[in-house]
């Protein structure tokens, strides 16, 4: 069976975060009618910061389709090297070993593609195929598995190689109000990636099975225009809505294996925002508390909700949130008569980043366990759990001795242990 081997990913040195990218939107875009809808849909992506191949003074200003194509040449070459390297390492696999490789990028282009100068560059053998992917924007990465999964699984003895490089800052429009535009300056990077498929041997996830699905007549809700400048991207306002559409088409795939995919182990999901992860606990009916009653034991007293007050001021008076906030609760029986509520809130204009412990507001959960190194061994190879540093031990003061250490589950809520 074709095994997918563990991923390099490298990033460019320079950063920007989401406040700066806010500012120098109000800067540059002062006069665009739709600036606050766009920093609003901004703020809302959850998107704290991104990297750069260039300077942001670089990045701002506009020197020609032609500069910024050559630029996207000189550092694909100088980026991605490296990376293949790793996970060349990753697969215990050399480039002599590879029998394909599958290029991701649709924010530059180069012909012939960069397949053919890596293949010289680093040794690949002259009878490599190579897989150019240049049109599929977000959802090429999702595609070149598929189709090393397919190669794969026609030549059982065969390895592929997929790179991807996106340099989503070169494609920057200084000059277009579109809001799809200005969305796009504040939640795509700039990385390179690359991962092996082995058709035997390796370490890492099994490729079982594919599938893709178009939605009907939807080719022009994420598209580029291409102009004088360059890559222009355009973002239809339906896109959020794609979890509906898409829900029976994953349960048949997932049916298919004799899984419920409303209830598998993990989900891995290319959202450019949080309301993707909402649709899909709502759409395929996820368990959103999923993580607390499976690793923590709970079980789920009660659900109620959702409560709003479309016309009134009624949560703004008596939770003190947004007038059209909308409230879900659930309540999880911890076991000795504890109780732990939680509860989810959406709402206009909505800050989705947890705050760091430090800031005002910061909370955490606490939990006194018997054995703490048993425990974080188990919480630390659940789905999305961080383990932050090392388990540490106060050495005086009134609770001298006393261990202790960080985690963060799926989403943000941080924990004490």
């Amino acid at each position: 069976m074709p095994t997918l081997c563990k991923p390099a990913v490298a990033v460019p040195e320079n950063v920007i975060t989401v406040e700066q990218t806010l500012e120098f939107a109000e800067r540059m875009h002062a006069d665009n009618p739709q600036l606050p809808l766009a920093l609003r849909l901004i703020r809302n992506t959850g998107v704290q910061k991104r990297h750069i191949v260039q300077p942001i003074e670089q990045t701002l200003a506009h020197p020609g389709f032609e500069e910024r194509n050559r630029v996207y040449e000189v550092e694909s070459k100088k980026r991605t090297p490296a990376v293949i390297t790793s996970a060349l390492a990753n697969a215990d696999l050399t480039v002599r070993d590879i029998d394909a490789i599958i290029y991701v990028s649709c924010t530059g282009f180069m012909m012939p593609s960069l397949t053919a100068w890596l293949i010289n560059e680093l040794g690949f053998r002259s009878d490599t195929r190579q897989i150019p992917i240049a049109q599929l924007g977000c959802a090429a990465g999702g595609a070149a598995i598929n189709r090393a999964h397919d190669f794969c699984r026609a030549y059982p003895d065969k390895n592929v190689l997929i790179v991807s490089c996106e340099l989503c800052s070169l494609c920057y429009q200084p000059a277009d109000a579109g809001v799809g535009n200005l969305l796009s300056d504040g939640l795509f990077g700039d990385a390179v990636a690359a991962a092996v498929v082995r058709g035997s041997g390796g370490t890492g996830m099994s490729l079982e099975h594919n599938g893709s699905y178009l939605i009907p007549h939807t080719e022009d809700w994420i598209s580029y225009a291409v102009r004088a400048t360059g890559f222009h991207f355009q973002l239809d306002r339906r896109v959020p809505g794609t979890m509906e559409p898409l829900a029976p088409v994953m349960r048949e795939l997932a049916a298919g294996h004799g899984w419920d995919a409303g209830d598998l182990g993990f989900y891995i999901i290319h959202a450019g925002g949080p309301r993707i992860l909402d649709d899909l606990s709502k759409y395929l009916g996820v368990d959103p508390e999923a993580f607390f009653t499976d690793a923590f034991g709970t079980e789920v007293a009660y659900r109620t909700g959702p409560f709003s007050d479309p016309d009134g001021d009624w949560t703004a008076r008596q939770l003190g949130v947004h007038p059209r906030a909308e409230l879900r609760i659930a309540m999880l029986r911890l076991g000795g008569g504890l109780q732990l509520e939680l509860f989810e809130y959406q709402a206009p204009g909505q800050r989705r980043e947890w705050p760091k412990n430090s800031d005002w507001g910061g909370h955490h959960l606490a939990f006194q366990v018997a054995d703490i190194d048993a425990e974080v061994a188990r919480l630390a190879a659940h789905p999305g759990v961080r383990v932050l540093g090392e388990v540490d031990t106060v050495s005086e003061g009134p609770i001298k001795g006393t261990r202790w250490v960080y985690l963060t589950a799926p989403g943000g809520c941080s924990s004490n242990w």
